[in-house]
C-alpha cells in the first residue's frame, strides 16, 4: 500500500485524530509539505498569498476543449491543513441526491441519511443544533461577519427576479440564493490541522511528518516497513516488529494506510515494537503541526 504525499490534508488530519483516539493504535501521520504556521493560515483574505507558493501543488487540468484548448488552474494545499489551510471556507456538504445515488450504485452507507449523522457530530455551528446541524463538534461553522455590498446587492437582485431565497445550503434543500455559511470563527480559518489534530498533538500514539514524502510500505510477513524520503537528510525507514506469543508472529495485527496515514493496532501481551525516533514524534508533534511559534 502506497500513501498519499500529501497525507496531512482535510482527511488525513481527520483520520489520523480520530485513529489516535485508541491507545491501543500507533499512528503516523505524513505529509510532503511544512507545517501551516502564521497568520497567513487563520486570516481569509490571505488565502491568494499561498497560490503558486511552495504551499500550493500548483496543479492544473489536461487541455479543456471547452476553454478553447488551456488548461484550468487547480490549486491544492501543499501544507498540513492541505487545502483546508488555503481555501475559500464555503461550507458545502453536497447534495442529497449525490449520496442515495451513490448507495443506489452499491455503495451501502454512503446514502445521505447513513452520512448525516456524522456531518452533525463534526460540526460546531453557531446556529446552534437542529435537524441537519450539530453544536460542540470540532470544525467551527459560522455565518460571514465580512459580507461585501456587491454581494448584498447581488443577493437582493436576484430575489427581486424571482429566485426564492435559501438560508441554508446544507439544510433541506440547495436551491436558491443566499449566503454560504463558512469554517471560521471569530473571523479566522480553522483548517482541518486546527480543529482535528491539533487538540490530538499530545497524545503518544500519534507521530506527523511534515516535509516527508512516502515512497511505499513494504510487508515480509508479520513485518511492515515504511519508506519515506525527508526533505533535507537522507532517505528513512519506519519498522515495526509485531510479534505473539513465544515470539511467533502475531498475524492478528494490521497496518493500514488511509489518507496518508499509518496505524498500526497493537493486541495484548508480547506485542513489541521497533521504530527509528522520529524528530516530530510524542510531545513535538504539536510543533510539527503548526510550526516554530509565531
Amino acid at each position: 500500500m502506497t500513501t498519499s504525499s500529501s497525507g496531512a490534508g482535510s482527511a488525513g488530519c481527520t483520520v489520523a485524530a480520530r485513529l489516535s483516539e485508541d491507545p491501543n493504535v500507533t499512528v503516523v501521520l505524513i505529509e510532503a509539505g511544512l507545517p501551516a504556521r502564521g497568520r497567513l493560515f487563520e486570516i481569509p483574505a490571505l488565502f491568494s498569498q499561498q497560490l503558486k507558493t511552495a504551499f500550493d501543488w500548483d496543479f492544473e487540468t489536461e487541455p479543456e476543449p471547452r476553454l478553447g484548448g488551456r488548461r484550468a488552474y487547480l490549486p491544492r494545499g501543499r501544507v498540513i491543513g492541505g487545502t483546508s489551510s488555503m481555501n475559500t471556507m464555503l461550507y458545502v456538504r453536497g447534495h442529497r441526491h449525490d449520496y442515495d445515488t451513490w448507495e443506489r450504485l452499491g455503495n451501502p452507507g454512503w446514502g445521505y441519511d447513513d452520512v448525516l449523522p456524522f456531518f452533525k457530530k463534526s460540526e460546531d455551528n453557531e446556529r446552534g443544533a437542529d435537524d441537519f446541524h450539530g453544536a460542540g463538534g470540532p470544525l467551527a461553522v459560522s455565518d460571514p461577519i465580512s459580507v461585501h455590498p456587491l454581494l448584498t446587492a447581488w443577493v437582493e437582485a436576484a430575489q427581486d427576479a424571482g429566485h426564492k431565497h435559501n438560508p441554508d445550503f446544507n439544510g433541506p434543500e440547495q436551491e436558491g440564493v443566499g449566503y454560504h455559511q463558512v469554517t471560521q470563527r471569530n473571523g479566522l480559518r480553522p483548517s482541518s490541522a486546527a480543529a482535528f489534530l491539533e487538540p490530538a498533538a499530545g497524545r503518544a500514539n500519534l507521530t506527523v511528518l511534515p516535509s516527508t514524502t512516502a515512497l511505499r510500505i513494504c510487508f515480509d510477513g508479520s513485518h511492515a516497513s515504511l519508506d519515506e524520503e525527508c526533505v533535507g537528510r537522507a532517505p528513512c525507514c519506519h519498522r515495526w516488529r509485531e510479534t505473539g506469543p513465544a515470539g511467533e508472529p502475531d498475524r492478528s495485527r494490521k497496518t493500514e494506510a488511509v489518507a496518508g496515514c499509518v496505524a498500526r493496532r497493537r493486541a495484548g501481551a508480547g506485542a513489541s515494537r521497533s521504530r527509528r525516533p522520529s524528530p516530530h514524534s510524542t510531545g513535538q508533534a504539536a510543533q510539527a503541526i503548526r510550526g516554530v511559534a509565531r
